[in-house]
């Protein structure tokens, strides 16, 4: 049988319906269903039947035609969603996922999608039946008439659809432009010719404009991410007996689309990690004197130059104490009694108690992405993770420094000060702090940390960053300033290279290796406990010879 990916017009019909399944996603999460919710998404089921038909994937088209008559006939009569109507849309949606994902493959047919859709429609012939007695007495929006609507030429903006990885290509080629554009600029200054500068000063310009404009086309809203999990908190509300609706907050929050498959990654886990620990049983939440049903919570929001989310459940918290005796089991901290709530709660994210879901695996993803990661939680309320990740994956707005002979960049807005550092001028005893306007701050030796070959220079500089809930200081041999770039992944170009994300390449043509902020400060945070340790160590020794 023919592979379907080579059937006419295959990514049409691709993008139509998973723009159409998007759509009828954020229509069931709704809190307050009407006729016109009803009717949207009949609309929708329609389109993907009429798609697929029209395509040749008559598997799909049988699918959804069941529904579609039912909905049909439902359209006209019900005013809201009932609970077994939502349940048939959502499992459909699921079915409908995993069957493009077999003509993703290669495939046509497998056995267990072809009995789910048979179980499908004998749901679907079990619902409740609608009644045809009272003949609505004009059609209006809520009526037939509304598809007639729906296909009228609309004003306004217009729009295209656009093979995505055609569009990786424009707007990578144009940051590459970019770099192009600022080495011929300092290469217009070395000659010192006003006529090439002014032509190199204007291409830059324009090129920047450029490459803004390109890469706002590969912005999306994230409720298009977000609206994808009403399918996962619907199946483990009813496969964990644990009612639970999900609320998006900040859905027209933009990402970079290539940003979407990774954070749904993170997210998911986070989600089951949430039903796991987090949200009571019916019975629990009413003697707590709480709502039936629990939340979910899924918020967005826009900072500089990074994006926030946070997943946030009102089930029964984190029982630190349980978290300070895994900590103690495993031998993480050296120090683990002076441990605040807070370092305990990131701790979460350090140890790996579930390899396969959970924290762990959120972290894995997030900082994939060089973003951060941190926890809150209140016991008996419920808890929040909070993800920071960077506007764009193709690019970085980043600080620039040396260390040794290498260059090297961080994340712009990790950053908090820099300032000049001789040894011993601000640095706390023979441990690894160091004394920044009345706070001690633990610091690391970039070389060392990189192996690099140290710049034996009497001035070093010191760099402020935090992540999460850590701050440290770091010393570099050179602050080069604010650097933008595209990112490049590491590959086994930098293979054993602890410590790095990816690269990115800068005007000259030299390149820059990119810090992995998150790894850096947990290995901070882990010398400085060690030394924290070995100091009160040593003074409870001094103290007990001097008692004796």
């Amino acid at each position: 049988m023919q592979d379907p990916r080579l059937q006419p017009g295959f990514n049409d019909f691709r993008l139509r319906i998973d723009s159409i399944s998007s759509d009828i996603e954020s229509l069931l999460l709704i809190a307050k269903p009407t006729n016109d919710t009803v009717n949207e998404i009949f609309r929708g089921i329609h389109g993907i039947r009429g798609t697929a038909a029209f395509h040749g994937f008559n598997a799909i088209a049988d699918l959804t035609a069941p529904l579609e008559s039912y909905l049909d006939s439902a359209r006209l009569y019900v005013t809201t969603l009932s609970d077994e109507l939502r349940r048939a849309i959502i499992l459909y949606d699921g079915i409908l996922k995993d069957w493009m994902e077999l003509y993703d493959t290669g495939r046509y047919e497998e056995q267990s999608l072809t009995e789910r859709s048979r179980a499908l429609h004998r749901e679907i012939d079990s619902l409740t039946p609608i009644f045809h007695e009272n003949e609505p007495e004009s059609t209006d929006s809520q009526g037939p008439s509304a598809d007639l609507k729906s296909s009228e030429p609309r004003s306004g903006k217009r729009s295209i659809r656009v093979d995505a990885e055609k569009l990786d290509i424009v707007i990578d080629g144009v940051a590459e432009a970019v770099a192009i554009a600022a080495a011929i600029q300092q290469i217009s200054h070395t000659v010192k010719n006003e006529y090439l500068e002014e032509l190199a000063y204007r291409m830059g310009r324009l090129l920047n404009d450029v490459r803004t404009a390109s890469q706002k086309l590969r912005m999306v809203p994230i409720e298009s991410l977000f609206s994808r999990f009403s399918r996962t908190v619907y199946e483990l509300s009813l496969n964990k007996e644990r009612p639970a609706n999900l609320i998006i907050k900040g859905g027209d929050t933009q990402i970079d689309r290539n940003l979407l498959d990774p954070l749904y990654s993170a997210i998911e886990p986070l989600i089951i990690n949430a039903f796991d620990h987090g949200i009571e049983s019916a019975s629990e939440r009413t003697a707590a004197a709480k709502p039936r049903s629990g939340r979910i919570t899924l918020s967005a929001k826009q900072q500089a130059g990074s994006v926030t989310i946070e997943v946030e459940d009102d089930g029964r918290g984190v029982d630190l104490d349980e978290v300070k005796n895994a900590v103690q089991r495993s031998g993480f901290s050296a120090n683990d009694e002076t441990l605040s709530n807070e370092e305990l709660l990131q701790t979460i994210v350090d140890l790996e108690f579930n390899r396969d879901r959970g924290m762990s695996a959120a972290s894995r993803f997030i900082r994939s992405l060089s973003g951060e990661i941190s926890v809150s939680s209140v016991r008996g309320q419920g808890t929040t993770v909070r993800l920071t990740i960077p506007l764009s994956a193709s690019s970085i707005d980043g600080f620039l420094m040396r260390i040794g002979r290498t260059l090297y960049a961080i994340p712009l807005d990790m950053v908090d000060e820099c300032m000049e550092f001789r040894e011993g001028d601000k640095t706390v005893g023979e441990q690894n702090f160091v004394r920044v306007r009345d706070e001690i701050i633990p610091f690391i030796k970039m070389d060392e940390f990189f192996e690099e070959a140290s710049d034996r220079v009497a001035r070093k500089n010191l760099m402020i960053v935090h992540s999460g809930n850590i701050k440290a200081a770091l010393v570099v041999d050179e602050l080069l300033g604010r650097m933008h770039s595209i990112i490049k992944p590491a590959g086994d170009l930098f293979e054993g290279k602890n410590g790095i994300t990816g690269f990115a390449v800068l005007g000259d043509g030299s390149t820059a290796l990119i810090i992995d902020t998150a790894l850096l400060l947990n290995a901070v945070r882990d010398l400085s406990a060690e030394n924290s340790s070995a100091l009160v160590n040593s003074a409870l020794e001094i103290v007990s010879k001097t008692e004796s």
